[in-house]
């Protein structure tokens, strides 16, 4: 970015490209105004979202099903 003064209000702003003498250049409010638009206001920020854990809804056979290979698996471990 580099700096420079804006030729319609006369404040300093930056801009993506290397001003050239003797060519105008625009803050971003002024540039908007120039082309017909109304510049965006600011984005509120937004909080964080805590972190959740996904969780997968299983059907009660399913999760029973698991269950019982967890349990075996633990006991398989247990033996060595």
């Amino acid at each position: 970015m580099f700096k420079a003064v804006c030729s319609d209000c006369g404040k300093e702003c930056e801009v993506p490209f290397k001003p050239v003498e003797g060519r105008p250049v625009f803050c971003k409010e002024c540039y908007m105004k120039k082309i017909g638009k109304e510049p965006r206001a600011p984005r509120e920020e937004m909080p964080m979202p805590k972190e959740t854990k996904a969780v997968k809804k299983v059907p009660e056979e399913e999760a029973e099903a698991e269950s019982e290979e967890t349990e075996e698996f633990k006991e398989s471990e247990e033996e060595l």
